[in-house]
């Protein structure tokens, strides 16, 4: 049996175009609420293991359950109606008319945008909101290309309906450092409030170790480390010299 409220990789492979495996051997469970980061230099590896928690891939090898339920083809919709799967695109942040809040090419305020959505789901978003720091009512920040409300702004709007977990990728290539401080607090304050389960992937290693609950550190297609952040001390100063976690995007 297994657990509604957690995400579970069992021995999860994942091949390339090139048939190299990406990820391999990947176990890993994450509960709720637990901020969870995915570190690893090939973002080809970071992708597959969100991929594989949301079916956008099926591995060769193991199986993912996310809520009890088991990834395949015949439970996808399922299995994605459990889960707010966030991609924070800079190019689509940079671009207004691009933005999901839009139609038909034109921008609608953010806050309007809001207000027209029935009740519940507003006083949901609201409070969603509240959460994520952007709270004043005003568009200022959200469409005036401030990546971070943009971001939080996004975050806050895939949080209605309420997933089980909430999956953010590459938060450190899509934001600069700063940035992505800001929005994991924020992504932190969602997961206490709100008790999901989120799972972020990032390059940095000093980021992930400064907001997660738990690291899981990829190499060479396996799980290096899979534990509290101070597990991952041990590793930290040989990590950052064999392989770049900063600096490959």
């Amino acid at each position: 049996m297994h657990d509604a409220a957690v995400i579970e990789w069992l021995g999860v492979g994942v091949r390339g175009g090139d048939h190299r495996w990406i990820i391999r051997g990947v176990s890993s469970r994450l509960d709720v609420p637990e901020l969870t980061a995915v570190i690893c230099a090939d973002a080809a590896a970071r992708r597959a293991m969100l991929d594989a928690a949301t079916g956008r891939v099926f591995g060769e090898e193991g199986r993912v359950w996310v809520g009890g339920v088991p990834v395949m083809p015949a439970t996808q919709r399922r299995v994605q109606s459990l889960l707010a799967d966030i991609v924070l695109d800079d190019r689509v942040l940079a671009h207004p008319s691009r933005h999901p809040l839009t139609r038909s090419g034109r921008r609608h305020g953010f806050w309007e945008f809001v207000r027209r959505r029935p009740e519940n789901e507003r006083e949901a978003m609201l409070r969603m909101l509240r959460h994520v720091g952007l709270d004043t009512g005003s568009d200022r920040g959200v469409a005036d290309g401030n990546a971070t409300a943009r971001a939080k702004a996004r975050l806050a709007r895939a949080l209605v309906p309420r997933p089980d977990h909430v999956l953010v990728r590459d938060v450190d290539t899509a934001l600069t450092e700063t940035d992505a401080a800001e929005f994991l607090a924020a992504l932190r304050r969602v997961v206490r409030a709100e008790r999901v389960a989120a799972v972020f992937t990032c390059r940095s290693l000093a980021l992930a170790h400064a907001h997660a609950d738990r690291l899981i550190v990829l190499a060479e297609s396996r799980v290096l480390v899979d534990g509290v952040p101070r597990a991952g001390d041990d590793h930290d100063d040989s990590d950052r010299s064999t392989a770049p976690l900063a600096g490959v995007r």
